[in-house]
């Protein structure tokens, strides 16, 4: 039995063979759910190969994005699928859609307990898509919330940076004085900058 393709990498075109994640997507999903069904018959060989992206089969990432909406809703739990998915909306032009995408799998991740994940995933986001100013706005809030005030001064300080520079000036004011609120060490800084 040669299984489809399990490989959800839109970056990375070739599956290694021992990717820890892949092999257990094709174990538990594929294998389960496809090469089972001839168990009864016969015994099943499944050779191991170096699965090539499913990206590689569609020439437009709108290709893509549509097959990987269709894939978000026979899996909705499957984080590389939910990850691909919010990559792509931004790479095609959509990051609304993406932060949409992003705050349901971030709600889905806490409501099944796994909360801890949260910060990594959002800190990865504005790594990636550092002038993105509604993922600077989740990261910072969610510092807040964990008293983290040092990190959420940095991501609204940054937050600030973007609105300034999209000359977004009632914005830039109602972010330095969220700022403010946390006291940071250098309020002088930040006090001098609503004086302008």
């Amino acid at each position: 039995f040669v299984h489809p393709t399990a490989w959800f990498n839109l970056e990375v075109w070739n599956d290694t063979l021992d990717d820890p994640k892949s092999l257990e997507v094709v174990d538990q999903l594929v294998m389960a759910g496809e090469a089972s069904a001839f168990n009864a018959c016969c015994r099943v060989f499944a050779p191991r190969y170096r699965q090539s992206t499913i990206g590689a089969f569609y020439g437009e990432r709108a290709d893509a994005l549509a097959s990987f909406q269709a894939l978000e809703q026979l899996q909705p739990h499957d984080e590389r699928i939910i990850i691909t998915l919010i990559d792509l909306y931004y790479k095609v032009g959509q990051p609304l859609n993406g932060r949409r995408t992003l705050d349901r799998y971030l709600i889905s991740l806490i409501k099944g307990g796994r909360g801890g994940k949260v910060v990594g995933i959002l800190e990865d986001m504005v790594r990636q898509h550092p002038e993105d100013q509604g993922l600077l706005e989740r990261l910072a809030r969610l510092y807040t919330q964990q008293k983290r005030n040092r990190d959420a001064i940095a991501v609204l300080d940054r937050l600030g940076e973007v609105q300034i520079d999209r000359r977004q000036t009632k914005k830039a004011i109602a972010t330095i004085e969220r700022i403010l609120a946390l006291k940071p060490a250098e309020a002088a800084g930040y006090q001098q900058l609503l004086a302008q």
